[in-house]
């Protein structure tokens, strides 16, 4: 082997050498600021996969107003075999002191405390709302809020309110445990008929 030859195979190695380090060290930092800046469309990319995955149902910004409230706005809706999911994308560039019994969580971020109200309530909230429109009973439906994978935040039971904070990485497991719980499945008719109902309750676009 001639010695320039040795020098392009060395040069050529070490640039992929010195690439996959970039790759490596840079990865972390992109990944959070687009995830940041498209949490809609990265979050909905895992949500659709998961619905494509077990052949559910999905609605994606599902929008309404109860008579006297504000207008109430649900990002996902998945309708799966036992139960219907009320899906709230958040992202977390920070910590949480999460506690669902508690009104306001303290967020640290940017080196700061902050005070936030309680995402769980206000999710659940909205799957009240969404279930007294559909005409359904609170126990079919599930509150998500949905947060990115490097959020840290105390851990708390979360059964207590029936309301859940879900992991990107962990939604397909979370709704495979649910479903797979000892209850009876929807009506497949009559759940055809309900996807039907609620696409036709959305009024987001609408005005």
């Amino acid at each position: 082997m001639g010695h320039e030859l040795q020098v392009a195979i060395y040069i050529v190695a070490a640039s992929i050498a010195v690439a996959g380090y970039l790759f490596w060290l840079l990865f972390g930092p992109i990944y959070r600021y687009l995830l940041r800046h498209h949490t809609v469309s990265f979050y909905y990319r895992k949500v659709n996969q998961v619905v494509l995955d077990h052949d559910f149902y999905l609605i994606n910004q599902f929008e309404n107003q109860i008579a006297g409230s504000e207008t109430f706005h649900i990002d996902h809706i998945i309708v799966g075999d036992k139960f219907i999911y009320c899906i709230r994308d958040l992202y977390f560039d920070g910590t949480l002191k999460a506690n669902p019994e508690n009104e306001s969580w303290i967020y640290y971020h940017r080196r700061k405390w902050v005070y936030i109200g309680n995402p769980l309530s206000k999710n659940a909230l909205r799957a009240e709302h969404f279930a007294l429109m559909a005409n359904l009973p609170l126990d079919y439906i599930v509150p998500i809020v949905l947060i990115n994978d490097d959020c840290y935040y105390s851990t708390f039971d979360q059964s207590k309110r029936g309301s859940y904070m879900v992991s990107l990485r962990n939604l397909n497991h979370f709704i495979e445990d649910m479903e797979s719980r000892d209850v009876d499945p929807l009506n497949a008719a009559a759940t055809s008929l309900l996807v039907a109902d609620i696409a036709q309750l959305n009024q987001h676009g609408k005005k």
